[in-house]
């Protein structure tokens, strides 16, 4: 970076603060002179313990305190501005949620309580807890902020239409770390990892999708994959040219797996988790995984459960299926089936 003197800027921001220079080191510029009270520079995690300089992350990122009013500011000033300048944009995802459980030794938050002297010394797992003090947990800096962003992105939920669009979704990268009370703002989320079952927590209410890196052209494999999500209403990703890490077009055999499994996710749609005692069980010697969620599938209003039973050992040719559904006792109750490979349901 080379020195160009404090306070180095270019314009306006429409707010009428200043505004960054576009060139590379204008970004560096704008945090030293204008978000360094927003920069992470004191801190604790249980993972790295006390740290006492600026943390860096990923591809050069530098952590910040999302909370602090001059970063918070401008990410809310960003948002607004591409809702006006970019007419087809659809919303956002965040990316990984692991940073919301640092503490901010600069910012007290009336309720955090960790340690202010703990240092992890080399072959030692916990750190020294000796004396314990405030800080503010960046959980809650986080939640504050989705929160200011939700509201940009949907203005039907605040009543107001400042730029008379629709809604738009935010959805998040979880990653290693997923917490429902982080999900209070968005409207899904993406996630990167192989920890389904986790991100299947994240989505009792909301749609969720989970990277797909690579898939080997073996049925057996692609049969036991595509069925582990579907029992836990996760979707998997679809191969998409250009993916740097994860998977692309171009073999048969998956691309196959893929349309076979379409029709079942697709019946998906809508889906929440039924949150009610052993709502479901499969009985017998097939073995397998159910599981039972409501419905608004296709605007059907006689399809109220989706019930997806998979996994059960191939060989066998029936098993038993035993529903414990919140139903009057003189519900009468439609039963279809649908298996992959085929787009119509078999009436039962």
């Amino acid at each position: 970076m080379s020195y160009r003197g404090p306070n180095t800027t270019c314009g306006e921001r429409p707010n009428g603060m200043a505004a960054p220079c576009p060139d590379p080191d204008g970004s560096n510029e704008f945090l030293r002179d204008y978000l360094w009270d927003g920069l992470l520079k004191h801190g604790w995690d249980l993972v790295g313990g006390k740290w006492m300089v600026p943390r860096t992350d990923w591809v050069g990122t530098t952590d910040m305190d999302t909370m602090v009013p001059v970063f918070e500011d401008l990410l809310v000033e960003q948002l607004d501005r591409h809702i006006q300048k970019l007419p087809h944009f659809e919303g956002i995802a965040i990316d990984r949620l692991d940073y919301s459980e640092f503490f901010n030794y600069d910012y007290d938050d009336n309720t955090s309580w960790v340690p202010r002297n703990g240092t992890k010394l080399p072959g030692v797992a916990v750190p020294d807890l000796t004396i314990w003090g405030p800080a503010r947990a960046l959980r809650l800096s986080y939640r504050h902020t989705f929160e200011r962003l939700h509201k940009v992105l949907h203005p039907s939920a605040t009543g107001g239409a400042k730029h008379q669009s629709a809604d738009r979704v935010m959805l998040n990268n979880c990653n290693t770390l997923c917490r429902l009370d982080e999900m209070r703002s968005f409207d899904g989320t993406f996630s990167e990892g192989s920890s389904l079952n986790a991100v299947a927590w994240t989505g009792l209410r909301q749609p969720t999708i989970l990277w797909t890196y690579g898939l080997l052209p073996d049925l057996g494999v692609l049969d036991s994959y595509f069925q582990q999500h579907l029992v836990m209403n996760v979707y998997p990703m679809a191969p998409m040219p250009f993916n740097d890490h994860s998977i692309v077009p171009g073999d048969a055999v998956v691309e196959s797996a893929y349309q076979d499994y379409a029709p079942l996710f697709n019946a998906m749609h809508g889906a929440r988790w039924l949150l009610t005692p052993h709502p479901g069980l499969l009985l017998g010697p097939s073995g397998g995984s159910v599981n039972v969620l409501t419905s608004e599938s296709h605007g059907d209003a006689r399809c109220k459960y989706v019930v997806p039973v998979m996994l059960a050992d191939q060989s066998s040719s029936s098993l038993t299926l035993s529903l414990l559904l919140p139903e009057p006792d003189h519900a009468v109750l439609e039963l279809q089936v649908l298996h992959p490979g085929s787009e119509t349901p078999v009436q039962l």
